[in-house]
């Protein structure tokens, strides 16, 4: 069984998030930034599942296998399960998404555990939108790399790696 590096695993997480990050730039114009929204979400789909991933590989020292988001999360400890959860639930509270009309949030995961299930359907239908009218509910798991990319920084430090366009997520 070949090791596998999770600092190596962590810098190609980085990587697909700055590139997400960088489509979604905020001086583009507004054109643009409707035009990549799409792959936006892409990148940050793969981004969130290697930075699960690498956090499997930090804390049990193996990664498990398959891309379903909710169960690769279900693989972690618990005491950093609830870390995550609760910070998900502090930045939700004051997220954008909150300010959208109660018809667009309605279908909207709550917890962090139900964004990363309903993900797994996301991640398909932001590839073809046109089969569900477009659903905007997708975007809000674009806010879960930061989280995890802060988690992970939070017990590898040393690992820092600048990110474009990455505010941090409310603590």
């Amino acid at each position: 069984m070949k090791l596998v590096n999770p600092h190596e695993v962590f810098k190609t997480g980085v990587s697909y998030e700055t590139a997400s990050a960088s489509l979604r730039n905020k001086n583009q114009p507004v054109q643009y930034a409707v035009q990549f929204a799409y792959p936006s979400l892409q990148l940050s789909f793969m981004a969130l599942e290697i930075y699960l991933k690498c956090l499997q590989l930090i804390l049990l020292g193996r990664m498990e296998t398959g891309h379903e988001l909710h169960k690769l999360f279900r693989k972690l400890p618990d005491s950093h399960k609830a870390a995550l959860s609760e910070r998900w639930a502090k930045a939700h509270a004051n997220s954008p998404y909150q300010k959208l009309p109660a018809d667009v949030t309605k279908n909207m995961p709550k917890t962090l555990y139900d964004t990363l299930r309903h993900a797994n359907f996301m991640h398909m239908h932001s590839r073809y939108p046109w089969e569900r009218n477009g659903n905007q509910n997708v975007f809000i798991a674009q806010e879960v790399p930061k989280l995890l990319y802060e988690h992970i920084l939070g017990l590898r430090p040393e690992w820092t790696l600048p990110l474009v366009d990455m505010p941090k997520v409310a603590s």
